[in-house]
């Protein structure tokens, strides 16, 4: 498993699982300091790694799953000034869309589900004042 987290007034930081061999596809199993390594360095306007910006005003919290069932898995994560959907094309990311301005004054959480159990995802938003 990789690592996504929330860097509030940056973007989403990635880390990859060094487990795996990512070229040969085979065990490697790292000492416990080199299992991931830090993929998404620098954060600021105009910078964009993996797809994704390393800027926002603020935001704080994140789900990921695979939305559109193609087998990659997709982030969603709260920013203000910043898109909050990010579809995964194979190891890099598409802007999605700015579906609404994360506020940091109201904390809450989301999360991503089929919410009618026909196989497609639905995402939802909780937000405490």
């Amino acid at each position: 498993m990789d690592i996504f987290f929330d860097s509030h007034a940056f973007g989403i930081e990635l880390l990859r699982n060094n487990y795996i061999d990512h070229v040969t596809h085979t065990v490697v199993n790292p000492a416990p300091g080199a299992l991931f390594t830090h993929i998404t360095p620098g954060n600021g306007s105009g910078v964009v790694k993996y797809g994704l910006s390393q800027d926002a005003t603020d935001g704080d919290f994140g789900s990921a799953a695979d939305v559109n069932d193609d087998g990659w898995v997709d982030i969603f994560m709260r920013k203000r000034d910043e898109n909050d959907f990010f579809l995964n094309q194979g190891g890099t990311f598409m802007n999605g869309a700015d579906l609404a301005q994360a506020d940091n004054g109201n904390k809450g959480g989301n999360g991503l589900w089929d919410l009618d159990n026909f196989g497609n995802h639905e995402s939802k938003n909780h937000i405490q004042g």
